[in-house]
């Protein structure tokens, strides 16, 4: 109906097009386009490129593919090796871009939609289009509504229009260089993203704006995504000359930081013995050879000769060919050969292996060197000087590879390095960046010389704002700690204060001795200090005893703690902030009970896999164990006729679904023996947040390497106890393919129809088969029903008003169709009787007739019998009780129902089905901290043993698990990044706006922002306000909540590179920095008189006292800024 309002040519014109995507040729079709996207307005539009960098000369858009409804799209040729062959002569693709971008893009009236526009937008900005109105991002949209990846289109598209899954490797078409794309293939793929992008979209605003998340989208995540379009675009201008004297100098420096490990007398003594080994085995392979060779056969006299001549020649040193040059070079202290060898050989320094790498050898990582490090008290022992030898060159070879060689290869034509920030990178509302990552900038710190490299453009300086403690004073705010908050407001250092309290001393003298550098008891607090901010930010973070332990300890000072210690320290402090430990307890609570927490602006953060240990809410989380019991009597197994029985209610000759590790795929067998006995002692618990489960010492488990979980068809068996004992981490696997003989008994079409009459059809009179849908809510559905109905060997009917109805009456079908189904239930029969595909098929179109993310049932047995179907088709599940006998549900906005009915009562229980197929595995130990996920634990009671032929068998557990380790983490770094975000959006939009100087923002790394600014904008009129906005961001406008109790912190810093870093001094006339006689040493002079000021605990220097001591000049500073933007 949209196109009748654009007139009939234009409806001509669409009728016209071989398919739904058309590639615009000329003017006239042009504007066709563009009145299409005003008549409907929306605008979904999306580039295609050449691949290359958008800040380099080779960069080329080659398209411009827009969709104004669902099921329609055009492509406007830009840059296109082939667009002269498309389009009519005169074509000039600059200027089309130019009047769509002036008619659509920036068009207040019409809605821009795209799929991370953020892409799309800094490609407008280069060819001078500036996007006005309404924006909506897909991309966002789906992360505001579930955070957990994946993102990306393609996904979304399989999940949500799984008709077109796929749709990209279309005749191969993902496989060809995008430079190389033809121009036709091209644009039907670009249209085929802008319809399913705008077909998405629609559906997630709708979501949004139901789940009431709609303001923090379009306020907080589409602001989001317009700053860092800005910052992407002005990127960090690189010093390529200096770049380039750090290439030089650098290699230097890691060939000394080697050479010095090189000359370590146990390197020596290891390198000597190492090459005699292989000059040994060397001059075996050759004698080996000599061995083959007839010493009376004058054909093989001339091998003979050179192979001896070679040991002759080896055994006098004389080494000449490249192999026998490997023999006697250096240990290669990457090699992943070499190095294990001289770390944990007895010929080398024997370090205890702690763990492994993916490949299974003894790992060499960083982070096993500093754990290693951590186990060596002496700092002068061969052991510690080697490790902290190693780690310093590691440190170097990191620094250039990843900053100064690194930063080499991505920087652009226009010598500024253009990193991404993908506000969907993490679950916790935090960016993440990439090409290159702008968020690990290292501490100038640990080395100046790498932020050096990031200088100013002529003219400007830059402001920095580097927020203090966010995450902890949210933190503060959400769990009412008296402690922090008492802190905050009076401008102490809370570390400090925890610090200075433990260790008994007034805070006034631990400060006074912390910020004097001469004081002999500086470095001391210095480490107080910093052991009492890593336990906070521990907490936070959600790190455990063991990387606590390692933030606390400081080898090369001979400080090293425990684990036992780090909990200690962990403990006392909850003893000291209670109500951080309650928030901790209520948080935890309502994550078991919901399996997700709200963070502060509203958004979740799901942890799908964590349920109560209360009745009602317990979860029976499928897991398949693929194991060897003895378990508990509640486990279960897949039935080939009863569906899932618990092992007591096994019989010998009963056939399960057992895994068959030969071939690594699942099979039916016989159970040949069921055994049942008392069992008093210690049960091993596996528990994971994906799995909890008890077995006795002896239980064996099929096991494979991590890294190995995708090929089942190479495992091994341990008992529990081994993988207890184990210092290596092992993959459980929960899924496998079937080994399905069964032959097809029935179409493709059949089963399909099946999955339909399971979800939406039911039985009239008990002899007419009847499938109803809706035309209009469902249009792409009655497709997929009219296609399976055409394909049935059966007469229907088919009628069409408010929604589409389909009848069959033929006897034989309904017939048949009550013995396969009868009452129109999924049963074994059934399912056993499907080949793999219809298994697949079966299970996609009861999703597509269901409509359902979570499959709800009031028939418990329905929901076990899915999930029999999930894991035949290779797939996980759990199932969980979802309401209650009693239980009231409202309708929306707790209206009533247009039959004045006010609400829905339960009258049994219901339950939850959710299926995946990400999950291949559980480990036994911890990804994050390689904790162990098996703990002992006394049991008394009945276990249960049965058996099968492979030994191994499919199992369904009830879990309890109870795992809450991010439970701080997100919460609070989601609100701190949030607020953080919504205060740098508020001085994007006052800048934006004429109300404060333009500053460009440049990076942000985590908490502080960094900014291009003119010198004469920098005082302390522009610092304040920015302070003032900053510090608690007026969010109640927005999002319907302000925080009162505690405010933001954060230092504004100065610098010519992004190295400097000088505190700002009110007063100070910057212009000054730009002179070839600016003097640091003399800028830090006159500042330390601020800091020395002091205001009850801020010093002068501080934007907290600004207002008292500096009004006058930040009234005058307003008023000549206003004047000048008058003028």
């Amino acid at each position: 109906m949209y196109l009748l309002q654009v007139g009939m040519s234009l409806f001509l014109f669409i009728i016209a097009m071989e398919t739904r995507y058309h590639i615009i040729r000329n003017k006239r079709e042009l504007k066709k386009l563009i009145a299409c996207c005003k008549s409907t307005g929306y605008a979904c539009c999306d580039y295609e490129t050449n691949a290359e960098p958008i800040y380099n000369k080779s960069f080329k858009p080659t398209i411009l593919s827009v969709s104004w409804m669902p099921g329609f799209g055009a492509s406007i040729p830009l840059d296109h090796f082939e667009t002269k062959d498309y389009t009519s002569p005169g074509w000039n693709w600059k200027k089309m871009l130019r009047k769509f971008g002036e008619e659509v893009i920036e068009n207040y009236e019409i809605t821009k939609v795209a799929w991370n526009w953020k892409f799309d937008d800094q490609i407008n900005q280069k060819y001078h289009i500036y996007y006005r109105g309404t924006c909506l991002d897909g991309i966002l949209a789906k992360y505001v509504l579930n955070e957990e990846k994946p993102h990306g289109l393609k996904d979304m598209v399989r999940r949500y229009l799984p008709e077109y899954g796929d749709y990209e490797k279309q005749d191969k078409f993902d496989k060809i260089p995008w430079d190389k794309k033809e121009l036709d293939p091209l644009c039907k793929y670009g249209c085929q993203d802008t319809d399913f992008t705008l077909r998405l979209m629609i559906f997630f605003e709708k979501k949004l704006i139901d789940l009431g998340m709609y303001s923090v989208f379009r306020n907080l995540f589409m602001c989001n995504s317009r700053v860092l379009t800005s910052v992407e675009k002005e990127g960090l201008y690189l010093d390529t000359q200096f770049n380039q004297k750090l290439l030089e100098e650098y290699k230097p420096k890691i060939d000394a930081a080697r050479e010095a490990i090189y000359n370590l007398p146990r390197v020596k003594k290891f390198t000597k013995k190492y090459n005699q080994c292989k000059i040994e085995k060397y001059i075996q392979s050759i004698e080996a050879e000599l061995e083959e060779l007839d010493y009376n056969d004058p054909k093989d006299k001339r091998k003979i000769d050179s192979r001896q001549q070679k040991i002759t020649n080896i055994r006098a040193g004389v080494f000449t060919t490249k192999k026998e040059q490997e023999l006697i070079r250096p240990v290669n202290l990457g090699s992943p050969v070499d190095l294990p060898q001289l770390m944990y050989s007895d010929i080398g320094f024997k370090f205890p292996v702690i763990k492994d790498n993916e490949s299974g050898k003894p790992s060499t990582d960083e982070d096993t060197l500093t754990e290693l490090r951590l186990t060596v008290k002496d700092p002068e022992s061969p052991k510690a000087i080697f490790l902290d030898k190693m780690l310093e060159l590691r440190g170097l070879e990191k620094m250039y590879k990843t900053y100064i060689l690194g930063w080499s290869e991505k920087v652009q034509d226009d010598s500024r390095l253009h990193g991404r920030y993908n506000i969907h990178g993490t679950d916790s509302n935090r960016f993440s960046s990439a090409d290159p990552n702008m968020q690990q900038i290292p501490k100038t710190s640990v080395d100046p010389n790498i932020k050096k490299q990031l200088v100013a453009p002529p003219g400007y300086l830059y402001m920095a704002f580097d927020y203090s403690q966010a995450e902890l004073r949210m933190m503060a705010h959400l769990s009412g700690d008296e402690t922090y908050l008492e802190a905050f407001a009076k401008g102490v250092d809370p570390h400090l204060g925890i610090a200075a309290a433990k260790y008994g001393v007034p805070i006034e003298e631990a400060s006074k001795i912390y910020e004097d550098e001469s004081h002999p008891d500086h470095k001391l607090w210095k480490v107080r200090r910093k052991q009492a901010k890593q336990i906070a930010f521990g907490l936070i973070y959600g790190i455990g005893d063991a990387l606590l332990a390692v933030k606390l300890s400081d080898p090369k000072a001979g400080i090293i703690v425990t684990k036992e210690e780090a909990r200690k320290e962990m403990d006392e402090f909850f003893k000291k902030h209670p109500k951080i430990l309650k928030f901790k307890e209520k948080q935890e609570k309502f994550l078991r009970k919901h399996g997700y927490y709200t963070q502060l602006f509203g958004t979740k953060r799901r942890l799908p896999q964590i349920y109560s240990n209360d009745k009602q809410e317990v979860a029976y989380a499928i897991r398949l164990g693929l194991n060897f019991p003895c378990l508990l009597p509640s486990s279960q197994a897949l039935s080939k006729t009863k569906g899932w029985v618990n092992y007591e209610d096994l019989k010998v000759g009963d056939e399960i679904l057992a895994f068959n590790r030969d071939i690594g795929e699942s099979e039916w067998q016989k159970v040949e023996r069921v055994n049942v006995f008392d069992y008093d002692g210690d049960m091993i618990r596996l528990k994971t947040k994906h799995l909890d489960v008890l077995s006795t010492p002896d239980h064996r488990w099929v096991v494979t390497k991590p890294n190995k979980i995708s090929k089942l068809d190479n495992t091994e068996v341990l008992t529990s106890e081994e993988l207890y004992n184990s210092d290596k981490p092992y993959a459980i696997p929960i899924r496998a393919p079937h080994n399905n003989q069964v032959k097809a008994r029935y179409s493709d079409a059949y089963v399909a129809f099946l999955g339909w009459y399971l979800t939406d059809g039911h039985l009239k009179n008990g002899n007419i088969v009847r499938i109803c849908q809706s035309n209009t809510a469902n249009p792409h559905k009655v497709d997929i029903i009219d296609s399976i109905m055409e394909e049935l060997d059966v007469e229907f009917s088919r009628r069409e008003k408010n929604q589409v109805i389909w009848e069959i009456r033929d006897p034989g079908f309904v017939y048949k169709l009550n013995r396969l189904v009868p009452e129109r239930k999924l049963n074994m029969k059934l399912l056993t009787r499907l080949t793999n595909p219809q298994l697949s098929i079966l299970l996609e179109n009861m999703r597509l007739g269901d409509g359902w993310s979570i499959w709800a049932t009031g028939d418990k047995t329905q929901g076990e019998l899915l999930q029999a179907l999930v894991v035949l088709c290779n797939n996980t599940s759990s199932m969980y009780e979802l309401s209650h006998e009693g239980d009231i549900s409202y309708f929306k906005d707790k209206k009533p129902s247009k039959y004045g009915q006010e609400f829905v009562r339960a009258t049994k229980t219901s339950y939850g089905v959710k299926f995946s197929n990400f999950r291949k595995s559980v480990n036994t130990k911890n990804t994050y901290n390689s904790e162990n996920n098996l703990t002992k634990e006394k049991y008394v009671g009945k276990v249960w043993c049965p058996t099968v032929k492979s030994g191994a068998f499919f199992t369904r557990v009830i879990g309890e698990d109870k795992r809450y380790r991010t439970l701080i983490t997100g919460n609070c770094q989601g609100a701190a990044a949030n607020m953080t975000n919504f205060g740098a959006i508020l001085v994007y939009w006052l800048m934006r706006q004429g109300k404060l100087p333009m500053m460009k923002e440049a990076c942000t790394v985590h908490d502080a922002v960094y900014m291009y600014s003119k010198p004469k904008d920098i005082n302390t009129w522009t610092v304040y306000t920015i302070w003032n906005i900053l510090r608690n961001p007026s969010t109640k406008k927005y999002f319907g909540f302000q925080v009162d109790d505690v405010t933001l912190s954060m230092d504004f810093t100065i610098g010519r590179s992004m190295a400097e870093e000088l505190p700002f001094m009110p007063g100070y006339d910057y212009t000054r920095m730009l002179k070839p006689d600016f003097s640091v040493e003399e800028y830090m002079e006159e500042y330390h008189k601020f800091k020395t000021r002091k205001i009850g605990n801020f010093s002068a220097a501080s934007p907290e006292v600004f207002m008292e001591l500096y009004k006058k000049e930040i009234h005058k500073y307003q008023r000549e800024y206003e004047k000048s933007r008058k003028g």
